[in-house]
């Protein structure tokens, strides 16, 4: 006979397989001696046991779980409604991860001092008729851009006019540079902020792909199509990017005139 740990089925209104649902007890076996002057061979096991339900309260059970050893276990399991369970898919479908959604200030928002009265962390510069916000971290002592930083947001600014002139066919005038720390931020790459499209001069600078001594490009095609398609998306054209077969043919024929390594505006 065994003592039942778990409530009925009909209580729970589920399944009970994968859990435990009986449990065997010896009303004679003690703590500290245990057993003593039984001979098992010849003593059938239903002698030896007595039938255990759980009240209200689950005092009769407690009693005689004392004996088994138990009974620290059997109360911790009341507390859960008699659940013990034996695997761990129990707990898949209650499990839930955490989403952390990060937004990037925009432009306009750094470009102006904060509600605080914190000073704007970004200053607006004109670079060959091209508008370049620059983080203060990244100016000199005189508040001015630095002259390698000049090279590369030149370089930047016409291998963009390049993409969106020849490849693209798209205006030139709604592209505005910035130079900060990209954060491991999709949108400090590249994003829209009131109706301009925003490009990142600092992450083209990082990905070496640019000699600003000759003013080529380094590594082929593949930088070309970064950029194309980073373009691509923020103007939500469709089909995007290089998936249009007339942007593709317009990059061949691009590659084909000029090269991969040279800039033609």
């Amino acid at each position: 006979k065994n003592a039942p740990v778990n409530p009925s089925s009909q209580e729970r209104m589920y399944s009970l397989d994968g859990y435990e649902d009986y449990a065997y007890i010896d009303p004679n076996r003690k703590i500290d001696h245990g057993q003593v002057g039984v001979d098992w061979e010849n003593t059938q096991v239903d002698e030896m046991v007595k039938e255990a339900k759980a009240g209200a309260a689950g005092k009769e059970a407690l009693d005689l779980f004392e004996n088994a050893a138990v009974g620290a276990k059997l109360r911790n399991t009341n507390k859960v409604g008699g659940e013990r369970f034996k695997e761990m898919d129990h707990f898949v479908a209650v499990v839930k991860t955490p989403r952390i959604s990060v937004s990037m200030p925009t432009t306009k928002s750094l470009l102006t001092p904060s509600p605080n009265g914190d000073a704007a962390q970004m200053t607006a510069f004109n670079v060959d008729s091209c508008v370049v916000n620059v983080h203060h971290r990244y100016l000199d002592l005189t508040k001015q851009m630095k002259p390698e930083t000049v090279v590369y947001v030149k370089l930047f600014r016409r291998f963009l006019e390049a993409i969106f002139k020849h490849i693209l066919h798209e205006d030139f005038s709604k592209v505005q540079l910035f130079y900060m720390t990209t954060m491991r931020h999709n949108d400090s790459v590249a994003h829209i902020d009131d109706g301009k499209l925003h490009f990142n001069a600092l992450v083209f600078e990082q990905q070496s792909i640019s000699d600003p001594v000759t003013g080529q490009i380094i590594g082929g095609q593949r930088p070309w199509i970064y950029w194309l398609q980073r373009a691509s998306t923020l103007l939500e054209t469709e089909p995007t990017g290089m998936y249009d077969p007339e942007v593709r043919k317009r990059f061949k024929q691009y590659m084909e005139t000029f090269g991969a390594s040279n800039i033609r505006v």
